[in-house]
C-alpha cells in the first residue's frame, strides 16, 4: 500500500536526523521521532474515510468542511498547496502534545531553545505530558516563570503531511477553519528566528480567512456569521486590553528598580489589570474571557499570549490597503517574510501605501511582490 511504501523513506529520514543530532539531546529527539512515527503510521486518508458508507454523519460533515477549507486556502488565499490535512489521526481523547515555555519573572525575555533547521524557538514540544512536566519543573527550578500547555495541532513546516487530529473536530466550524488556516500559514511563510511574526501572522490569517470561508459556506449576513463576528470583536478587544497589560508590566520591568521591588510591584500591576477588566467587562458580547480573572501572573504565559497577537493592526492595515482581498494581502506578507526585518517591511508598506493613496499616485511597493 502507499503507507507501507513510505515507511523506508521515513526510516532513512529518521536515521539522517539522528546522525545530524547525535549528542544534541538525543533522548529528546528519539522521543519526537517515536511520536511522529506513531502519527505517520496511524493516520487514515480522509478521502478513503469518506468512501465508507457507514461513516458517522457528523464526522462526514466535518471532513467535507475541512476539504472546503483546504480548497479555499489554496485557491482564494494562496497558501501553499500540500497534502496537509488530507489525513486523520485519532488521539483517543488526548491532546496531540504539550508545549513548555519560560521567562525570567522580572522581565519579558523568552527562554530560547536552539533547534536544527528552524532556529531558536521560545517553546519546546513534547508528545508525552510527563516529559513536558519534567522540563517545566526544571525551568522553575532555575527560578523562571514556566508553563506547560496542551496543543491540539502543530505544523511540521512541510516536512510531513500534517493530519487532522481528533481534538480539532470538537471545535466550532469557525475555530476549526481558523486553526487549519493558521497551521497552513506556517507551511507557507516561516521566518527563522522571528517566531512572533510567524505566529501573529498565522493568527491574523486564520481569523480573517475563517470568516471568509464561513461567509461562502453559509452565506454573508447569516445569524451564524454575526455570532462569529461578535466573538471576533471580543477577541480583538481582549487582545488590545492584554497589550496594555503587557506594556504596563514591561514599563515596570524596565524601570531600573531593584529586582525585589519589581517582583512585589508586578503583582500589584496585575491585580489592577484584573480590576480594569471588571470595569470593561460589559463591553464584551460574551463572557469568554472571564477566565482572565483567575490567571496567575506568569511572564511565560503573557509572552505566549503576545506571541500570537503581536501587531495585529499592522497586518490589518495591509488587508485594508488591498481592499479586503486576503489573497493579495498574503502576497505582501510573503514578500515581507523574505526581508531581514519583516515587521519593518509590513510597516513600510502601510506607510508607503497611505502616502501614495493620499497623493493620488499609483500604488507600487519597494518590496518585490510576485
Amino acid at each position: 500500500s502507499q503507507r507501507q511504501g513510505r515507511v523506508p523513506d521515513w526510516r532513512m529520514l529518521w536515521f539522517g536526523l539522528l546522525v545530524l543530532l547525535a549528542g544534541c539531546e538525543t533522548p529528546y529527539y528519539f522521543h519526537l521521532i517515536n511520536g511522529q512515527t506513531r502519527i505517520l503510521l496511524g493516520r487514515q486518508s480522509i478521502d478513503q474515510l469518506l468512501e465508507d458508507p457507514n461513516l458517522e454523519p457528523g464526522l462526514r460533515k466535518r471532513f467535507e468542511f475541512v476539504k472546503s477549507v483546504l480548497a479555499f486556502a489554496r485557491d482564494d488565499i494562496g497558501l501553499a498547496a500540500s497534502s496537509n490535512y488530507t489525513y486523520f489521526f485519532d488521539t483517543e481523547g488526548e491532546p496531540v502534545g504539550w508545549n513548555t515555555s519560560a521567562s525570567p519573572p522580572d522581565r519579558f525575555e523568552p527562554y530560547l531553545w536552539d533547534f536544527p533547521f528552524v532556529g531558536k524557538l521560545p517553546y519546546k514540544g513534547f508528545f508525552a505530558r510527563e516529559y513536558g512536566e519534567r522540563e517545566r519543573d526544571r525551568l522553575q527550578g532555575l527560578g523562571l516563570d514556566a508553563i506547560l500547555s496542551p496543543i491540539s495541532a502543530y505544523s511540521t513546516l512541510g516536512f510531513f503531511s500534517d493530519p487532522v487530529f481528533s481534538p480539532m473536530l470538537t471545535y466550532s466550524e469557525d475555530r476549526l477553519a481558523d486553526l487549519i488556516l493558521h497551521e497552513l500559514t506556517h507551511s507557507t511563510v516561516y521566518v527563522e528566528n522571528h517566531i512572533d511574526f510567524n505566529e501573529s501572522l498565522a493568527t491574523f490569517v486564520g481569523r480573517s480567512g475563517s470568516l471568509e470561508i464561513l461567509a461562502k459556506y453559509y452565506g454573508p449576513g447569516t445569524k451564524h456569521i454575526e455570532q462569529v463576528r461578535r466573538r471576533r470583536d471580543d477577541e480583538a478587544r481582549f487582545s488590545r486590553f492584554m497589550g496594555r497589560v503587557i506594556t504596563s508590566l514591561d514599563s515596570l520591568y524596565n524601570s531600573g528598580m531593584p529586582r525585589d521591588s519589581i517582583l512585589t510591584k508586578r503583582e500589584m500591576v496585575f491585580e489592577q489589570a484584573k480590576e480594569s477588566y471588571l470595569v470593561m467587562r460589559d463591553a464584551f458580547h460574551n463572557n469568554d474571557f472571564d477566565g482572565f480573572l483567575n490567571w496567575k501572573l506568569n511572564n511565560a504565559r503573557l509572552l505566549s499570549y503576545r506571541r500570537y497577537h503581536r501587531n495585529m493592526d499592522e497586518f490589518k492595515k495591509v488587508l485594508v490597503r488591498k481592499n479586503g482581498d486576503l489573497g493579495d494581502a498574503m502576497k505582501v506578507y510573503k514578500a515581507c517574510a523574505k526581508e531581514l526585518d519583516p515587521w519593518g517591511c509590513i510597516g513600510d508598506f502601510t506607510i508607503e501605501a497611505s502616502s501614495q493613496v493620499g497623493s493620488g499616485a499609483s500604488l507600487t511597493s519597494t518590496i518585490h511582490i510576485q
